[in-house]
């Protein structure tokens, strides 16, 4: 019998980008080099690309398929959450770059 690989690479990919999320307004907003331009979010946005790109191509490149259908959960496992993944950086990138241009401008802030 043959064992099955597990693929940690898009899991780890589907999670680093939610944590890229997460991270920026709860740690990264303290510092004034990662809050006026979110370059470590992004970075940490590249690597999870990176994972999800590799745990895509491992999820619908492999074995022969197998009568239990496990291929098929892969494929459409690693579709799914590279595509919240995607949504994820999509919304990071409104809220960061499209959003904060629609707050009002602070006259006479000190």
């Amino acid at each position: 019998m043959k064992m099955k690989r597990f693929n940690w690479q898009i899991w780890a990919g589907f999670l680093l980008s939610v944590f890229a999320l997460i991270s920026y307004p709860f740690v990264f907003v303290r510092f004034p080099v990662t809050r006026d331009f979110p370059w470590a979010n992004l970075l940490l946005f590249g690597i999870a690309a990176a994972l999800l790109l590799r745990g895509v191509r491992h999820a619908w490149t492999g074995q022969k398929p197998d009568r239990q259908g496990g291929r098929a959960f892969a494929k459409i496992a690693a579709s799914v959450l590279a595509t919240l993944s995607v949504l994820v950086l999509g919304f990071f990138i409104f809220t960061a770059f499209i959003m904060s241009r629609w707050l009002p401008a602070a006259h006479g802030a000190p």
